[in-house]
């Protein structure tokens, strides 16, 4: 489904700056043997895991929005079983008759939309951040998002119980001290997104060599 979101666009005020986990970043994280030696008396064997969203932004809704990405076709409602429609005024649904001709919208986060990259982004960085605070209670929220790898910000912390945190848009990536823990994170990430209603793809839970592009 392509939208042109170049009017939207041009109306809504600019979405924050989403700093994402690219490839360049995470290979300036300090991972010689002498900073991993120095954190643990455990040998590192760093592996990788991952998850990628189903169709991303289609997974989620923005009701609200929903007017400003119209279909330029109007449909009757019985033709599409239509008993109410959504009144952005009051925020309530609205009965309509059989007969009566209706404008379609579109309530995904449409790609293009300036907002869509922001808000998926932002539901998997919490996400995330939320996996490792239960992966180790013993963190703080702020020593948690020191784990995020994130374009030009300060490089992430990487240790034991503190995997390297990779979220791209709608591609949750992690590296963890070794092969149990990725494992383990990635059990508790898969919870965490699935709990969340997020339908998944791609699983990798726990990769020596690891491949992502961005």
């Amino acid at each position: 489904l392509v939208i042109d979101a170049r009017p939207p666009n041009f109306f809504h005020r600019r979405a924050p700056y989403s700093t994402l986990a690219t490839v360049g970043r995470i290979s300036e994280v300090d991972m010689s043997p002498a900073t991993l030696g120095s954190r643990s008396s455990v040998p590192a064997e760093p592996h990788g895991l991952g998850v990628d969203f189903q169709d991303g932004y289609y997974q989620l809704r923005f009701r609200l929005m929903a007017a400003w990405f119209g279909i330029d076709i109007r449909v009757r409602a019985s033709d599409f079983g239509v008993s109410e429609v959504y009144n952005d005024d009051t925020r309530l649904f609205e009965r309509v008759e059989p007969s009566d001709m209706l404008w379609p919208v579109f309530e995904g986060l449409a790609m293009g939309w300036s907002w869509a990259l922001f808000l998926c982004h932002s539901c998997l960085t919490r996400a995330m951040i939320d996996s490792a605070l239960i992966f180790n209670p013993a963190i703080s929220l702020d020593e948690a998002h020191e784990q995020l790898v994130r374009d030009h910000a300060v490089g992430a912390f990487f240790g034991p119980r503190r995997p390297l945190l990779a979220p791209y848009v709608d591609n949750g990536n992690a590296i963890a001290w070794n092969l149990s823990e990725a494992r383990e994170f990635f059990e508790i990430l898969v919870r965490v997104l699935s709990t969340r209603g997020f339908l998944l793809k791609d699983l990798v839970d726990g990769e020596p060599v690891f491949d992502m592009v961005g």
